[in-house]
Parts: C-alpha cells; sequence; structure tokens
C-alpha cells in the first residue's frame, strides 16, 4: 500500500506529520509530494517528490496570474510523470482540497479505486465552499492550459474539500464537531505549546490574497478600514511594537504603508519560511492578534495551553461571513466592518 500526500503548502506538510508521529498511517510506503519551499523531517518519508519550484503565487497583474499558473502547471506536469510508476498499486491519498490542479488530478484522475483522507485546509472545512463559489474564468483558463499539458482537471460537485466523495474514509480536523461535512471527520493530533514571556505587542496577520477575489480599489479600502479600526481598539496604545506577517501566496501590502499608517509604531514585516504559528510560538508569542479570518488564528488558538489562552487576545474581522459562527463559538472579538 502506498500512501500519497499532497503538501500544498507548509501547514499541509505539518498536519500530515502529525498523523504520521501519532501512528494515524497503515502500514505501506509514504510518499511526500510537495514544493521546494517546504520543510520537512525526512526520516517521516519513504519516498519524496519534490518540486523544484514553489508552488505559491505571488502576482499581482492579470497577466502575472497567468504566467504563475502556467508555470505551476508545468511543474504539476513533472511531478505526474515522475509519479507514474506507482499508478497502477493500491493507494491512500491524503490531501487538503480539490480546488487545486495536482490535488483534483491526484483525488480524481491518479487512481480511481485509491482510498482518500481529507486532511485540514485552514479555514475550508467549517463553511459552505463549493464549485459554486469558485471563479468559472479561472477554473477554464486553468483547465485549458492542464489540459495543453496532458493533465485532467475536473469539474467537481459538492464541498471543495472533496469530503462528501464516497472514496473519503476520514477527515483529519482541528474542530472536527464544527466541520461543515460532519461525515469522518476525526480530530487532528494537536500538540500544546506552553508559551515562554508573552510579548505586549501586536501580530497581524496578513491576507493580501483576498485582493485577487475583489476589485483593487475596494480591497484597498477594506485594507485602511481595518487597520484605522485597530487603531481605534483599547489595548493599541499600550504595544510599541507590530508583527506584520504577509500571506504566502499573494502581492505583499508595502512595508512604506505599514510605517506610514503606525507611524507611532515599531514595525517588523515577517519574512520567514516558517508558518505565521510556528514564528507566533517560536519568535513572537504576542499577547493580541489580528486580521481578517485567517486560518491561523484557529492554528493558533488550538495549540495554546488552558493556562495561556486567556492571556491571548484574538481580534477578528471577517471578510467571508461564513466564518463568523466559529470565531463567535471560540469566543474572538469583532473589530470593524470589512
Amino acid at each position: 500500500m502506498n500512501h500519497f500526500f499532497v503538501a500544498l503548502g507548509q501547514n499541509h506538510l505539518n498536519n500530515f506529520e502529525k498523523l504520521i508521529d501519532n501512528g494515524l498511517i497503515g502500514n505501506g510506503q509514504k510518499i511526500l509530494i510537495a514544493a521546494s519551499n517546504v520543510l520537512f523531517d525526512p526520516r517521516a518519508w519513504d519516498r519524496t517528490f519534490i518540486s523544484q519550484k514553489s508552488f505559491d503565487n505571488k502576482s499581482a497583474s492579470m497577466m502575472e496570474q497567468l504566467s504563475a499558473i502556467q508555470s505551476k502547471i508545468k511543474v504539476y506536469k513533472g511531478l505526474i510523470d515522475r509519479l507514474a510508476e506507482f499508478r497502477s498499486e493500491s493507494a491512500v491519498i491524503y490531501i487538503a482540497f480539490i480546488e487545486d490542479i495536482l490535488s483534483n488530478f491526484m483525488f480524481f484522475s491518479f487512481s480511481p479505486h485509491a482510498k482518500i483522507v481529507v486532511v485540514e485546509d485552514g479555514t475550508l472545512n467549517y463553511y459552505d465552499h463549493s464549485f459554486d463559489d469558485i471563479d468559472k474564468i479561472k477554473f477554464n483558463l486553468k483547465k485549458y492550459i492542464a489540459k495543453y499539458y496532458g493533465i485532467p482537471f475536473c469539474k467537481y460537485s459538492g464541498h471543495s474539500s472533496g469530503a462528501e466523495d464516497p472514496r473519503v474514509a476520514a477527515q483529519y480536523l482541528t474542530f472536527p464537531k464544527q466541520a461543515f461535512i460532519l461525515k469522518n471527520a476525526c480530530q487532528l493530533p494537536i500538540k500544546t505549546i506552553p508559551l515562554p514571556k508573552i510579548h505586549n505587542s501586536l501580530y497581524i496577520i496578513g491576507q493580501e490574497a483576498y485582493a485577487r477575489e475583489m476589485d483593487k480599489e475596494r480591497f484597498k479600502e477594506k485594507i485602511h478600514a481595518f487597520f484605522m479600526a485597530i487603531k481605534r481598539q483599547k489595548f493599541y496604545g499600550g504595544i510599541k511594537k507590530i508583527y506584520y506577517k504577509p500571506h504566502r501566496n499573494a502581492a505583499w501590502i508595502p512595508e512604506e504603508l505599514l510605517n506610514r499608517i503606525f507611524d507611532e509604531k515599531r514595525i517588523e514585516l515577517v519574512d520567514t519560511k516558517l508558518t505565521a504559528e510556528d514564528h507566533f510560538f517560536e519568535k513572537a508569542p504576542c499577547r493580541f492578534l489580528t486580521g481578517f479570518d485567517s486560518s491561523v488564528f484557529l492554528n493558533i488558538y488550538s495549540k495554546l495551553t488552558e493556562q495561556d489562552k486567556p492571556e491571548i487576545k484574538f481580534y477578528v474581522c471577517p471578510i467571508n461571513k461564513k466564518m463568523t459562527p466559529l470565531f463567535e463559538k471560540l469566543c474572538f472579538e469583532f473589530i470593524g466592518k470589512p
């Protein structure tokens, strides 16, 4: 039995290694498929297929996005060709969602008899998201380019995690009882991490990827309104430093803009291979965290000890209103009107 793990980002990889470390993978080869910038423990894997490029997409303009999509598909083609030797063998495939071309191929086209395990992809698993919610022009563009490279890219029905498919044997989620699709939802192993001395600082989680989902001017307005809402919070006057972690998969907000808006504070633009979660626990355990509706909040909250949870304050400003019920259950504060 071969176990294939499709790690499109660092959090996917981290979740996969949690399953391995906790003995939740059956017998057989553990085969990692990942991007060049993903950090992994080589001792956990029997085989690794690592691309020569990152899967991140920091493009801003439409032409840049088109070029990035084509470049990524070409990389995917190389990985798929290298995996051809395994296609006739029994398999379990671990994926995060089926909107991406590589995970879509592994889900639908690699082996029709494979079992599937869905492993959490941020906030996606906690609200209704399907093919109806994605950009059809972008989907058809990706499908056309993928077809040129000989990669099937299938339209899907149901939730974008693929969790409703009858081949899905399990879902591993941080909050399984809150899953939008409850079928086969299991607890993703969570290891709590005690915090050292907590910084009386603010950690802003950047979500620049939202700029692709709306008009640029509208996004700028939302960002400006959000930053102004931060400055109105009671805690703001008592902090001296702000950490800003840009989104890995989008064009970053300029540092000079941050310095101009938060001119009375010291700004540190966090540029690291670490995930925001790992950076928070290892380098910057701030008392205050804020952003729109990032999965980072869920990951950090779940890893806090019961002793530390009351000490860390989460302030959210959801653009995705479907996340509001979960944030309310976690007792997060809401600021601004996105």
